[in-house]
């Protein structure tokens, strides 16, 4: 019997179409990994559209940060520079040529001559002023014009500057004038905005104020009164500073202590504010003679240390004022981001406004100053997009209904700026997943870290910029008050020296130091010129720059009225 047993190694042998065929697989996502991808696409792409965001605000303010910067410390610089020309007191040997007088008036803005009740009001400053050369031959050109063409009309220009450099020779240089400094609105469509006048005169010049009259604006009590009319010191004196929002002088006295509240003095002598009549505080007004001009609100308030018309011109009992802070705020450019618009009508009573961005709105949410047309309106807190607890006509300004979509000044310089977070979907990934979003993260990053890289570059300019403004401005203050002392005690710039000043920290500004030095001008022996040079580590580099300028060759305005005081003689110093 034949076996027909298969071996073991043998294998059936099955058809092929038998067995199953394998699917072929589909490449690409299915509609829910899709979504998941385009969820998490749109997640980073807004977080970097808000970082971005940020960015540029960031870069934007810090170029508003820095125009405020600019501005204010020209402003500071200009106004210091006038003041610096006061003199404390007339020594023997000029008295008689120019009564040296300081009033400051609180008067209706513009100088009107009937003004509304309740006026707003600003200073309006009177002094006796050293005369450098080339502003006093500028004077006197100015006069001999006007003389000349008052005696010929017709006569030709080139014959009217002839005649000037002729009669120029009889008119000796005194180095001494008078100078005015006036707050007056500014010409233009937003009445928040003015502007800082300035007007430099001879001793007892004159200018027609009427038919056949003619007028001293040092010798007149009430600057816009029938006798010096307003219009008069417009046409006699000229903007020296624009854009502001708002001026103001304190006056330190013998009896004062502290320089008042964060309003200022202004609302003092209205007697507006709670430390009004209150003598250790700074002083809003001043009359160094003491001569009856300051005694009621139409003379521009009460002096507190008047003693009547009988000192008008006894100078042993002049008082100046131990120092003089000037409050300035300037307003930020005309194309910049507005700080804040009204939303809706506010009356003049009104204790609370609406905005209309509040969170956009750059001033303290616990209270702070604003200015609306000509009003300056202080704040108790901002809540939402409405300022509530308003306290209206600060200031000495006068409160007045505003209209929908007034600007709102501030008057600060810095924004803050929030950049929030969102949370992120936590969940599993395929490996395609993961690396397509890590792409897209790092695509994000990388332009996220350039937009943030340049951003911060530019703070860093902006701050070592704001450094060295604040440095320039200590550095002369400290100048003009520590460096300038007397070789023999005496007053005469040409008994003065200079005592350097070697590496002084900048406050707030940690490893920047400066040292003053300075030389003698051969040609203008009246003047010095100083030389800043300001170190600091930029990344641990050592960095310096240098910084030019002029001062008159002059004691301090304290050690010129010590030396009054003293009899011409300057006590040592301390």
């Amino acid at each position: 019997m034949s076996s027909f047993a298969t071996p073991a190694h043998s294998r059936v042998a099955v058809p092929q179409t038998a067995l199953p065929q394998p699917t072929a697989r589909q490449d690409g996502f299915t509609l829910i990994e899709l979504l998941i991808v385009m969820g998490i696409l749109s997640g980073f792409l807004l977080m970097l559209v808000q970082l971005v965001d940020s960015g540029l605000r960031t870069f934007r303010d810090g170029e508003t940060s820095q125009m405020l910067a600019d501005r204010s410390s020209h402003a500071q610089r200009v106004i210091t520079e006038e003041l610096t020309q006061l003199r404390g007191s007339a020594s023997t040997r000029d008295s008689e040529r120019v009564e040296d007088r300081l009033v400051v008036q609180l008067l209706p803005i513009g100088l009107p001559m009937l003004p509304e009740r309740n006026a707003t009001r600003s200073q309006v400053l009177r002094a006796a002023v050293h005369l450098l050369p080339d502003r006093e031959l500028r004077i006197i050109d100015t006069a001999l014009v006007g003389e000349i063409l008052a005696e010929d009309p017709t006569m030709p220009p080139e014959e009217v500057r002839a005649e000037v450099e002729k009669r120029r020779v009889n008119e000796p240089l005194r180095g001494v004038g008078n100078m005015m400094l006036m707050v007056a609105r500014q010409a233009g469509p937003d009445d928040a905005l003015v502007e800082l006048r300035a007007g430099w005169f001879l001793p007892g010049q004159k200018f027609p104020a009427g038919p056949n009259r003619l007028a001293d604006p040092f010798e007149e009590i009430i600057p816009g009164s029938e006798q010096l009319p307003g219009s008069l010191l417009g046409e006699i004196t000229e903007p020296i500073l624009q854009n502001l929002l708002h001026v103001e002088f304190s006056f330190w006295s013998q009896s004062t202590t502290s320089w008042g509240d964060k309003s200022g003095v202004l609302d003092t002598v209205l007697g507006r504010s709670s430390s009004g009549g209150n003598l250790q505080a700074a002083q809003g007004i001043w009359d160094s003679a003491r001569g009856g001009w300051l005694v009621d609100e139409i003379s521009g308030g009460a002096f507190a240390f008047d003693v009547g018309a009988f000192s008008e011109h006894d100078t042993s009992d002049d008082i100046h004022p131990h120092a003089i802070r000037v409050r300035c705020a300037v307003a930020q450019p005309a194309d910049a981001t507005p700080e804040g618009l009204l939303n809706g009508y506010l009356a003049e009573d009104s204790k609370s406004l609406t905005l209309y961005d509040g969170t956009a709105f750059p001033g303290a949410r616990d209270g702070g100053f604003i200015k609306i047309d000509g009003e300056w309106i202080q704040y108790n807190e901002l809540s939402g997009d409405r300022l509530i607890g308003l306290r209206r006509g600060q200031r000495a300004t006068k409160a007045i209904p505003h209209e929908t979509g007034t600007l709102v000044h501030i008057g600060r310089n810095r924004r803050q700026c929030e950049c929030g977070q969102r949370e992120r979907r936590e969940g599993g990934f395929t490996l395609v997943e993961m690396m397509a979003a890590l792409g897209i993260l790092l695509f994000g990053v990388t332009a996220v870290l350039g937009a943030l890289s340049s951003s911060i570059n530019q703070r860093r300019t902006t701050d070592a910029r704001h450094a060295l403004v604040t440095m320039c401005d200590l550095a002369m203050h400290r100048v003009q008050n520590e460096a300038i002392r007397s070789t023999n005690g005496d007053s005469s710039p040409f008994d003065l020296e200079f005592v350097p000043l070697v590496d002084q920290e900048v406050p707030g500004f940690p490893g920047m130091t400066w040292t003053a030095t300075a030389t003698a001008d051969e040609d203008r022996p009246q003047l010095w010129l100083v030389k800043l040079e300001a170190t600091w580590l930029d990344e641990g580099e050592p960095v310096v720059a240098e910084f030019l300028r002029v001062v008159p060759r002059q004691l301090p305005l304290r050690d010129r009225v010590l030396s009054f005081r003293n009899g011409g003689v300057l006590p040592p110093r301390k």
